[in-house]
């Protein structure tokens, strides 16, 4: 395109010389001129060639026109599709050789471009240049901002992500993982009545019928689309799979989603994943892109990095027809490895199956005595936050055990007599027993089974010395940092400020605060004797270990058996089992509520269950800790 004008060159710009030069045939010597480049030439059509290549990657068009004005028109269209295909940050450009003579030139270039979830990546090409009557100018074609682009290929950057990786249970059981599962659809041109396809589909299948109206009326449907309006497991589908088969504009396909073992299974703990959201595509950056799949709660979310890995990332040049042409550049990706859980399939069903007609928010944990370790937490509702491992609560008389070990190991004896009146006031403050009951002169084991606030808070009062209660809170990990992988709320222990404050800690109210999977723990060291750091991963350090004294312990036992056997957590007990065991009734609000608890340990697990708003721990909390030791027998191991 630039031949027409390609004989002008100005006198500036061209020096002469004469060399001999011989012509076949003829005995004389003639001379001929040889054309060379005057330096201020040479500067001026490499400014044009990098000035080029700056205009495109910064994507100003009018540039890029006046400097190579047989470009075609779309031009703009051609940088932005550059732009976003590799995603460019920056680009630089470094001239190296160039070869002109008087009718052409070319200038050759490196050029490093730092590509959004890739980093830098270089690579040399060149920039053909012709001279007009205007001076040089760039020779426009695909291949100017890189060597072998043909017109209609493109530049493009390829995500390839690995399958995701599972997450496991103990013994490297399989709790999630890209599970079988039928996708039931509806095609609205087949459906034949929609009043009685609703009617059936929520019946057969449990799908909401507005489910099932809101994918037909979104804008835009057509009438042979498959609208996927729910889905069922393989096992599930296959009992009913003749009544829904047989519905006129259903459609069924096979699919895999990502599952645990059984519906509900640790749902809150384990979280689920789906589409990015706007939110998470800020957050996480490249190399993450709208559409991908990506943990959105529980630990899907928190160990996204490692269950995901990372994609492996191809740059490749691709022509007009979709073809890859080549593999121009590959960023190696990072293999997913599977995060392995403390969860037993076993317990974590029969905490699920505890809960499985909870009518109040309700919360149970799990743990293993010997180590530590959860085996199971629990929450419901599922649509809300995870009670069990997030939420905080006064903990109610289910501190007792704490204040309990704190009295024995101050040298007091289950079988001690103690006072047990309706009410006592310490430190300018009144206290009560739930109901004003007044069991006169008792034990302290009997007070503790009946658990009497107006013992426990004299007691603590006038028996502990100053440190004694806060003492013993910190050997039960109150105020102990977990130090884990994921958010977990611990247990809150302020130091009470005078004798009122050390009574209202001591029944677990005033300032105290703690969560489902603490006081899960707390129960595990009444069991075990050691209170050791709650671990849900098995990557979690193994962290603190702090030893009950061995004679308060052996009492504390007697103690919580008690509470079993006769008094106020008889709910909990399951014929032919030992189940050790306290209630709590934690009031909170105005007072005139209470949160019901249950914490103990059977065989060798400890737990907490506690429910929101329940009142009674003995009628509402324990019938839920006998409900889950029968699940466990009943599941095989």
């Amino acid at each position: 395109m630039l031949a027409a004008a390609s004989v002008l060159l100005a006198s500036a710009c061209v020096t002469g010389s004469t060399t001999p030069t011989t012509i076949p045939g003829d005995s004389t010597t003639a001379s001929a001129p040889i054309v060379t480049i005057a330096d201020d030439a040479r500067a001026e059509i490499r400014d044009t060639a990098l000035s080029y290549l700056e205009a495109w990657a910064a994507g100003d068009a009018d540039t890029v026109f006046r400097l190579a004005p047989f470009a075609p028109a779309d031009v703009p269209d051609r940088i932005d599709a550059w732009r976003d295909d590799l995603d460019v940050e920056s680009a630089e450009f470094q001239l190296t050789d160039d070869d002109i003579e008087p009718d052409r030139a070319t200038v050759g270039y490196r050029a490093t471009l730092t590509l959004a979830g890739i980093g830098p990546w270089s690579y040399e090409g060149n920039v053909d240049l012709g001279p007009t009557s205007e001076g040089w100018v760039v020779d426009w074609s695909p291949s100017l901002i890189f060597p072998a682009l043909a017109d209609g290929d493109r530049l493009v950057v390829t995500r390839v992500w690995a399958d995701r990786a599972p997450i496991l249970g103990t013994r490297g059981t399989t709790l999630v993982a890209d599970r079988a599962v039928k996708v039931i659809g509806v095609v609205p041109q087949d459906i034949a009545d929609l009043e009685v396809l609703l009617t059936e589909l929520e019946a057969v299948a449990g799908i909401p019928p507005e489910v099932v109206t809101t994918e037909l009326e979104r804008p835009g449907v057509q009438p042979d689309w498959f609208l996927p309006v729910g889905r069922m497991r393989v096992g599930d589908y296959v009992t009913v799979q003749d009544d829904i088969e047989e519905l006129d504009g259903v459609v069924v396909r096979d699919e895999t989603a990502r599952l645990g073992p059984v519906p509900d299974f640790a749902d809150h703990f384990l979280g689920t994943t789906g589409e990015i959201t706007a939110e998470l595509l800020e957050r996480f950056g490249p190399p993450y892109a709208v559409g991908d799949i990506v943990g959105l709660s529980g630990l899907e979310l928190a160990m996204e990095p490692v269950l995901a890995g990372s994609p492996r990332i191809e740059i490749r040049h691709v022509n007009q027809f979709g073809r890859v042409v080549d593999v121009l550049h590959e960023v190696p990706g990072v293999t997913p490895v599977a995060v392995r859980t403390t969860l037993s399939i076993d317990v974590q069903i029969a905490a699920d199956t505890a809960l499985q007609d909870a009518e109040l928010p309700t919360a149970l944990v799990a743990i293993d005595i010997a180590t530590g370790e959860v085996r199971a937490t629990a929450s419901r509702p599922l649509d809300e936050f995870d009670r069990a491992l997030g939420g905080l609560y006064p903990p109610g008389s289910t501190f007792k055990v704490v204040t309990a070990t704190a009295l024995l190991e101050a040298g007091m004896r289950p079988a001690d007599p103690t006072e047990c009146p309706d009410s006592v006031v310490i430190g300018g403050r009144r206290f009560r027993n739930a109901g004003d009951f007044d069991l006169g002169e008792i034990t302290m084991r009997e007070a503790f089974a009946a658990s009497c606030n107006t013992t426990f808070a004299d007691l603590a009062a006038g028996v502990l010395a100053t440190g004694d209660l806060d003492a013993a809170a910190r050997r039960y990990g109150f105020n102990e940092d977990y130090r884990t992988e994921i958010g977990l709320n611990g247990g809150i222990f302020p130091d009470p400020p005078d004798l009122a404050g050390r009574a209202a800690a001591a029944i677990g109210q005033g300032q105290v605060l703690t969560s489902p999977l603490h006081m899960a723990s707390v129960a595990a060291a009444a069991g075990g004797g050691v209170w050791r750091t709650p671990r849900l991963l098995e990557t979690d350090p193994v962290g603190t270990a702090n030893a009950i004294d061995a004679i308060a312990l052996q009492r504390l036992q007697r103690m919580m058996r008690s509470v079993v056997t006769e008094g106020t957590g008889t709910n909990a007990a399951v014929a032919g089992e030992e189940i050790f065991g306290k209630t709590g009734s934690a009031e909170f609000g105005e007072g005139d509520e209470s949160h019901a608890w249950f914490i103990g340990f059977w065989g060798d697990l400890g737990f907490a269950v506690v429910v929101e708003g329940g009142g009674g721990g003995g009628s509402v909390a324990a019938p839920i800790a006998a409900a889950f030791v029968e699940a466990m027998l009943g599941v095989s191991p």
